[in-house]
């Protein structure tokens, strides 16, 4: 077998490889290594989230933020009862029905929440969640017009629905922290939920992951994607897997190309009108 160049490959990865050994355990550095990504990660999962930083910078720019509550308020009991964190509080639910009465439906919602990883909302949270609010407001007149951002202290992925529901949204793009692992702990997704409902499944939804410059997704792509998901499930009138991201795809006439596949779109469309 032909020589590896180890170091060339570990330049273009941040996955653990090539670590060699000693004797019958990993290198002192390597092991060490290992344990402070570890700690990093416990850290991201422990780590408050300071969004009152998020909150000014909103309302700073001129759109309006709302401070909401799930059913669990410190860091212990919302990774110990997952649920807790996908339900409102009470006195949450009622201020954002009080909020809907007053003002009227809001077709489009930003709900932001710390999820697994507060670093990851210190990290990307502040610019992915501005850039997401500007392009949605460029895209109102296909999406529908900006609601309030809503700031989810201790929110899963799941609270969209709640909160979706309460303020009468027919679109609410959650921008989350992701669960922290041993090369990343700065993780950001988009998560894109059609006719928000409680009683939604995960199924519902549709994911864009690994939001992280310079490392993963870049903010631009993660928006994009969002954009292009948010267009087909409003086309359609649903969301979740059976729409398939082809944000990134090359239009390719099938007329021009025999033989060829239709746009991912397209694959949608024509499986749904069978």
């Amino acid at each position: 077998m032909a020589d590896v160049d180890w170091d060339l490959l570990r330049a273009r990865t941040q996955a653990r490889i090539g670590l060699g050994r000693r004797g019958h355990a990993l290198p002192t550095k390597e092991h060490l290594d290992f344990q402070e990504a570890h700690a990093r990660a416990r850290d991201a999962i422990w780590t408050p989230w300071d969004h009152q930083s998020l909150e000014r910078a909103i309302r700073n720019a001129g759109t309006h933020a709302l401070v909401v509550a799930s059913q669990v308020n410190e860091r212990r009991a919302y990774l110990l009862n997952p649920n807790a964190g996908r339900s409102l509080a009470e006195r949450s639910a009622r201020e954002l029905e009080q909020w809907r009465s007053s003002r009227g439906p809001s077709p489009v919602v930003v709900l932001v929440s710390d999820g697994l990883s507060a670093h990851a909302m210190h990290a990307q949270g502040h610019t992915l969640t501005a850039s997401l609010v500007s392009a949605l407001r460029e895209h109102a007149a296909e999406l529908g017009s900006l609601g309030p951002v809503v700031l989810a202290p201790f929110g899963r992925v799941a609270l969209s629905d709640a909160v979706g529901a309460a303020l009468g949204a027919s679109l609410v793009i959650h921008v989350i922290g992701e669960r922290p692992g041993l090369s990343a702990v700065d993780s950001v997704a988009l998560y894109v939920t059609y006719a928000p409902r409680l009683g939604n499944t995960d199924a519902e939804r549709n994911c864009i992951s690994n939001i992280r410059e310079p490392h993963g997704l870049t903010h631009a792509e993660g928006i994009r994607k969002a954009l292009f998901l948010a267009q087909e499930t409003k086309r359609l009138g649903y969301g979740g897997y059976r729409v398939k991201d082809g944000s990134g795809e090359a239009v390719l006439a099938a007329a021009e190309v025999p033989g060829a596949l239709p746009p991912p779109s397209q694959q949608v469309r024509s499986r749904e009108s069978r």
